[in-house]
């Protein structure tokens, strides 16, 4: 049994068991157990980030949060460029270097825009897949 599943744009889905880390493109749903709900569906996210037991989404204003406060490794800044934490060094980067940054040192997974029809489709999959999680505690750290 799986603690999350990462549903993706085109149809692939990834365990927490799958070997390997999730690719960090395309997420559309998390699915993941909840305590209020057997089971809960994080989605609509621009970014999807782990944190204190399990998977949450959030726009940009929402990552920034994440890694200045949380992580304590990003100085936002007027204008086009910003600076991250990267190897005990802080370094000034652009907006695709940011979300590589993210990806690549953070682990922080990206949604994708699809249709209405295309999420329902997804959707629909998970939520058929749900029945193989069941309430229980979180996975541990």
């Amino acid at each position: 049994m799986s603690w999350y599943e990462i549903y993706y744009r085109d149809g692939t889905v990834y365990r927490d068991t799958d070997e390997g880390d999730p690719p960090s493109f395309g997420v559309e749903i998390i699915a993941q157990p909840d305590e209020d709900y057997e089971v809960f569906f994080e989605h609509g996210g621009d970014f999807y980030y782990w944190y204190e037991g399990r998977w949450w989404g959030t726009k940009w204003d929402g990552i920034y949060q994440y890694l200045q406060e949380d992580l304590k490794v990003f100085k936002p800044r007027i204008g086009l460029h910003h600076e991250v934490l990267l190897d005990g060094e802080w370094v000034e980067v652009n907006e695709p270097g940011l979300i590589k940054y993210m990806v690549d040192v953070h682990g922080i997974l990206l949604g994708r825009t699809v249709t209405n029809e295309r999420y329902n489709e997804i959707y629909q999959v998970a939520k058929r897949n749900k029945l193989t999680f069941h309430h229980r505690e979180r996975k541990p750290e």
